[in-house]
């Protein structure tokens, strides 16, 4: 106990001065969609929105899975001093992606448009996302080196850039395949910036490390990247299937709605990253030092708080968003509907720090199978739900529904598991 009271105190003390800069940057984030609903006609604003979806899927695909291993033994190898092998593993992971990317260009060659958003937006939402998973994989470093006030600036820098653009561009454009556009561009130079100050810092060629990253592509643990790109699909799936369904059978009005109202879900999850940025790191340490025990108590404390701050923060939250959407954008007053939904989601998902647990201590493999399992459940129960017990909700309710029960199934197996897990 007296171990896990010293780790808490050292990671407040040691952190602290992180929380402000990064909520700055995660709240420049979540304001720049309701900038660009605030510019844009609805259905811009949704084929925007679908854009900003697509970029995501693909930063899911995490580099096959690359991404999840370099976030687990980067720190450990900056702690044993062996930071050439870590970033090796780095430009691995950006050759990945880039491949990934030119394999994903299948979907607008092959023509497909949806929501409004043509195939050319839809390739320029694919690069968008490679834009995204390129930053997350340099801003690895900083973190890595448990230097959160650095990661924090670097995600401040971004957002401030990507905010001032995207509504100028939004503004004068009127276009959301140009908004999209500006965004990767920006997200693409700092990435490199940061990348570079990274290599000159550690005195390393980066021609010598991108030939090392592509003769050893083969040697890596693809086994252990295949489990968490697993992971990470099955993962996405219960974050954002709704979102799909919602592009899926809503029209473009009622599609910007929920995308005007999902924001929510948005921030919850942001908060969660920023907590969870260094956490992370910090938490890996933990384990590789002190042992499972430690750590498990560690996470318990964590989760608990991010349960009890979300229920306190429910109402007030609940009460502010209404009056600011009667104010400031009365077209969207619609979502109302969904905030409780909406709400309770947001909750689960800001205390979820188990899965974070299971790939700490080695256990993606089994995080997979739970997650598939929290999936099927969740689908399962949402399907009787809508058939059968609430038949008569609007579809948009419907697609809501699906958004808590996945966020509440997922959270219930993985905190199962992870005592399970943990009393062996």
């Amino acid at each position: 106990m007296q171990t896990l009271k010293l780790s808490i105190a050292s990671l407040a003390r040691s952190q602290i001065w992180y929380v402000p800069v990064l909520a700055g940057a995660m709240l420049l984030m979540m304001a720049r969609p309701l900038l660009v609903a605030r510019v844009f006609a609805a259905e811009e604003f949704a084929a925007y929105s679908l854009g900003l979806l697509i970029s995501s899927t693909f930063c899911m695909l995490g580099c096959m899975g690359l991404q999840s291993i370099l976030q687990r033994k980067m720190p450990m190898d900056f702690l044993s001093g062996d930071e050439k092998s870590a970033f090796v593993l780095l430009f691995q992971c950006i050759v990945i992606a880039f491949i990934c990317l030119l394999v994903t260009f299948i979907v607008p060659v092959i023509g497909y448009s949806a929501v409004g958003l043509s195939a050319t937006g839809i390739l320029l939402a694919l690069i968008h996302g490679l834009s995204q998973q390129i930053f997350l994989l340099v801003a690895t470093e900083s973190r890595s080196r448990v230097e959160s006030l650095r990661f924090s600036k670097q995600n401040l820098a971004r957002a401030v850039m990507v905010f001032t653009a995207a509504g100028v561009v939004a503004f004068y454009s009127q276009s959301a395949v140009a908004v999209l556009l500006i965004e990767a561009v920006i997200s693409f130079l700092i990435s490199f910036y940061i990348l570079g100050h990274s290599l000159a810092r550690a005195n390393f060629p980066w021609m010598e490390l991108f030939k090392s990253a592509v003769f050893n592509l083969a040697a890596l643990p693809w086994r252990s990247a295949m489990a968490f790109l697993g992971v990470m699909f099955v993962g996405f799936f219960l974050f954002n299937a709704d979102r799909w369904l919602a592009a899926s059978v809503l029209s473009s009005e009622s599609f910007a709605v929920y995308a005007f109202g999902w924001v929510l879900l948005a921030a919850a999850q942001s908060v969660q990253v920023i907590i969870n940025s260094s956490v992370y790191p910090h938490a890996a340490r933990l384990y590789s030092g002190k042992g499972e025990s430690v750590t498990f108590r560690f996470i318990c404390v964590l989760a608990g708080g991010g349960l009890l701050a979300g229920i306190m923060a429910a109402w007030p939250a609940h009460y502010l968003i209404g009056a600011l959407v009667s104010k400031w954008f009365p077209e969207y007053e619609e979502i109302a509907l969904l905030m409780p939904y909406f709400i309770l989601a947001g909750i689960l998902r800001v205390g979820d720090f188990w899965s974070s647990y299971l790939m700490i201590v080695g256990k993606e493999s089994l995080l997979l199978k739970v997650n598939i399992l929290a999936a099927v459940a969740g689908v399962v129960a949402w399907w009787v739900l809508v058939q059968w017990l609430l038949p008569s909700r609007d579809t948009i309710v419907a697609v809501a529904y699906l958004a808590l029960i996945l966020s509440l199934v997922k959270y219930m197996f993985v905190f199962i598991w992870s005592i399970r897990c943990r009393r062996g």
